[in-house]
Formats: C-alpha cells, structure tokens, sequence
C-alpha cells in the first residue's frame, strides 16, 4: 500500500498536532544521538586504518494493532531509521487506522503492508508479493511476533524479543504519591502480564500508594493479580542492588538522596516525579521500546546506533606488508592454517 502525504489523512486536527509535536521531539532525540558519529581514519607505519557508519539498506518497522492500534510505535520505530538514513523502510501494521497510517507516512515509511501477527514477520524476512526481504525487523508484538522474531533472527537482523512490559518505581519521600499510583495503573494498561514494582524504604509511603489503589476499582484488581506489588526494602543498599538486579524495562527513580549514576541496568531512566513514562511512551524524546526480562543487563533501548553498521577498513603499505607478513605467518603456523601462513609469507 502506498501512503499518502501526512496532511491527506483525515484525522481530528488536536491529533494532527500531537503527533508532529511527537515526531519533531522524536526526530531531535534521534538527530542527538547521531550527530557526533562521524567516519574516522588514522594512519601508522603499516599503513591506513579506519571506519565508517553504513545504514541498513532496507528496515522493517512492526507496528502492533491489536487491542490499540499504537500510533508512537511507527514513530518510535521508524523515525530513528530515517535519520540514520536508511533508504527502505517497510511499515507494517494489522491495523490501518488513518492516526497510524498518517504517523507512518510522517516518520517516512517508503511503504506500508497492511498485515499482522507471525505472518507479517515472515512477510517482513522473507518477501511478499512486491516487497523483497528486509534486513533489519524492528517494533514490538504479541507472543506470536515475538516467536516468528527469534524464528527469523538467524537470517534477518531483530532489534529485541520483547517480554511483558515492566515499570519499577524507586522512591521515598515524595510530593504527589497519586501521580505514582497512576504510573504503576499506566504500566499494568499493556496487557494481563505487565508488571509494576514500587520498591521504597518509607512503609509511610507504600501503606499510602496500598491505600490509594485499593480504594480504586482497576487499581485493587491488580494489587490482587500481582500486577502491581509494593516491596519495603531496609535500606539504599538493598534496594540498589535489588533494582540493578532486576535490569527493568522502565525504571523511575524518585529520591534526590540516590546518585542515578548508580544505576546501571534499566532501559530507559526517568528522573523525578514529573517525569511520567507515558511522556517517554509517546513524545519526550528517547524510544519507548525497551529490552525486558532483564536483557537490560546486555542491551538497550532502540536507537539510531542500531540502524548502523560500522565497516572497517585497512589500506597495507609496503613496510607494513613485510611486518605483519611475519608476525601473521608466524601466529598462522601456530594455528596450524598452511595457506593462511603462506598468503602471509608470500607477501614478505
């Protein structure tokens, strides 16, 4: 399906406005990352030696539209693709809402197919009818994309399988504990298995956020699901080393007393009470999506870098030719690989 211009779309104007205002605080956020990689070279006796950022030619954005159709997941997923400057890139999506399709065709989709669930991943890897395959799945699904995902990864690049979504919320004394308790409501909003902890050393506060949502209808259904649990830790220590354990997808810190440099496992970090993490949902700036189950301890949220390859390259001069001729016949030979040691020596 080809998309129309963003303004061709007939959507409520308030709408219109929101998502350009999302887009430009997503496209800022993404021009900030990208602005100080640069090629480099430097140049020894051996010879040259260098690097260069090569976009992916051809990316794949799942955009989920099952239960919502998520109109800041084309933005998230495609807007850092085009500012790394990769040339294809295919949105696709169950839903064809006009608000998705419009963010789509806005984030610079060159194409959309309107297909959901595993077969739109192998749509996606393998080709469909006019679209070749592409080399790079980004965006999150259901358990069935996240399965045809890991299914594919051994011949298309993924981004992260995702798991249930996670919100942990570290805090103490604090202003506006309702705030709070409707980012942990917020987070449990995804779906059945999303989780949100709120880890505090005050029993003053966890006995007000209890209080807070159990007199609150969804609030007291998912205290009793464990959707929502409250953890009392009995000090900083504890909680630090509870916090960078559990690697959350989204972690919220509300204490000026702990350094935020010492945490070192989360995907993305929100600062502060007025940082809500539906704002880093929709338009603050940095990606909404996010490693989980602890795969925060290896990766992190998606970016422009990850729309990259860095290529190497080397340029041999004649001194360096004799040199590493020696050094690599000799470790060659020890390694027992006859033609690697002779491609070397021929060249002394």
């Amino acid at each position: 399906m080809d998309l129309l211009p963003f303004d061709d779309y007939a959507i409520d104007q308030g709408l219109k406005d929101a998502i350009k205002s999302a887009y430009r605080r997503i496209q800022k956020y993404c021009q900030f990352q990208i602005k100080d990689l640069k090629n480099d070279q430097f140049s020894d006796e051996m010879g040259d030696f260098g690097f260069v950022y090569q976009p992916i030619e051809r990316i794949g954005a799942y955009i989920p539209g099952g239960q919502f159709p998520l109109i800041s997941t084309a933005l998230m997923t495609l807007v850092p693709a085009k500012v790394a400057g990769c040339p294809v890139r295919v949105a696709c999506s169950p839903s064809d809402h006009p608000a998705l399709l419009a963010a789509a065709s806005l984030a610079g989709a060159t194409q959309f197919l309107h297909i959901g669930g595993a077969q739109a991943i192998g749509a996606l890897s393998y080709g469909f009818a006019q679209t070749a395959p592409v080399n790079m799945i980004v965006g999150p699904g259901n358990a069935y994309v996240n399965q045809a995902k890991a299914q594919v990864q051994h011949r298309t690049q993924i981004d992260t399988l995702a798991g249930p979504s996670e919100l942990l919320i570290y805090a103490n004394q604090i202003k506006h504990p309702e705030w709070l308790m409707y980012d942990a409501l917020a987070q449990a909003e995804h779906d059945a298995n999303a989780i949100s902890l709120v880890v505090s050393e005050s029993t003053a506060l966890l006995d007000k956020l209890y209080t807070l949502l159990a007199d609150h209808d969804k609030g007291k259904a998912l205290l009793a699901n464990d959707n929502i649990v409250l953890l009392l830790s009995d000090d900083q220590k504890q909680s630090l080393s509870f916090i960078n354990d559990y690697a959350p997808e989204h972690l919220m810190v509300c204490d000026e007393s702990m350094k935020t440099a010492l945490f070192t496992n989360y995907g993305s970090l929100f600062i502060g009470e007025n940082s809500a993490v539906a704002f880093g949902d929709y338009c603050a700036g940095p990606n909404h999506t996010l490693p989980t189950a602890g795969s925060a301890k290896f990766s992190g949220g998606l970016s422009v870098h990850q729309f990259l390859k860095v290529l190497s390259t080397q340029k041999i001069n004649n001194t360096g030719r004799g040199v590493l001729a020696n050094i690599s016949a000799k470790l060659a030979a020890a390694e027992g690989l006859i033609y690697h040691q002779k491609s070397a020596e021929i060249r002394k």
